[in-house]
């Protein structure tokens, strides 16, 4: 996605433009640790279940619309699910304050702020689930890790979010609020679909590591040195 841009940005010819993918770091992986969750859930005062947001409060981030599609799913669909928000608070997110003060359960949205980052393959791995519904993305880092601690996710249907999730992850239209809540509902209630497509996420992020991405930087080095 981000390589066509540049091509039709600057009028550039194909050849002159590489895409390398992101890796994920090997910590990024699920933690069966029953101390070092119990450790985490503590430190956070987590709830038993919970769907993840993991990124800055941007606007282009779409979290207004996920806190919106989460207050609209009814008690059966939300269960005891809560919604917490990780990273820093961004800019421009007065769309994100209106949403939260309109929220019929606002005491169920926590924004946790940002976290350190050894705290994040063990809040990953007790999610419920990740949602990533960004209007525009370069990558999509956070959809990578979600995938690689065997996570499910539901993901933005354009921009980059399909190059990296494949058929692992549930895409949906970020502007379409009742799309948003079903595929919210699918992900809380599980079932064999949420469990093949964590498998899938967990094998297609053994794809993406930084050895893979260095190794093809370093190619374009040697055929530039011809």
């Amino acid at each position: 996605f981000t390589r066509g841009e540049v091509l039709e940005r600057f009028a550039l010819p194909s050849e002159r433009v590489v895409s390398i993918p992101h890796g994920v770091e090997p910590r990024f992986t699920p933690i069966d640790d029953d101390e070092i969750l119990q450790r985490v859930r503590d430190r956070y005062r987590l709830p038993p279940r919970y769907l993840l947001f993991v990124g800055i409060a941007s606007p282009r981030k779409n979290i207004d619309r996920l806190v919106r599609a989460f207050g609209a799913l009814t008690d059966r669909e939300r269960g005891d699910a809560h919604l917490l928000l990780v990273g820093p608070r961004g800019w421009k997110n007065a769309r994100l304050t209106e949403a939260l003060a309109a929220s019929p359960i606002p005491h169920l949205i926590r924004h946790l702020g940002v976290v350190p980052d050894e705290d994040l393959p063990a809040l990953y791995s007790l999610a419920a689930g990740v949602a990533n519904l960004s209007s525009r993305e370069g990558f999509g880092l956070p959809a990578l890790e979600a995938m690689a601690c065997g996570v499910p996710l539901v993901c933005a249907d354009r921009t980059s979010f399909p190059e990296v999730v494949g058929d692992a992850a549930l895409l949906v239209n970020p502007d379409d609020h009742d799309a948003i809540v079903g595929a919210l509902a699918t992900l809380l209630a599980g079932g064999e679909d949420v469990d093949v497509r964590r498998a899938r996420g967990l094998a297609r992020a053994r794809a993406f590591t930084w050895e893979r991405a260095a190794a093809a930087t370093l190619e374009i080095y040697r055929r530039l040195a011809r």
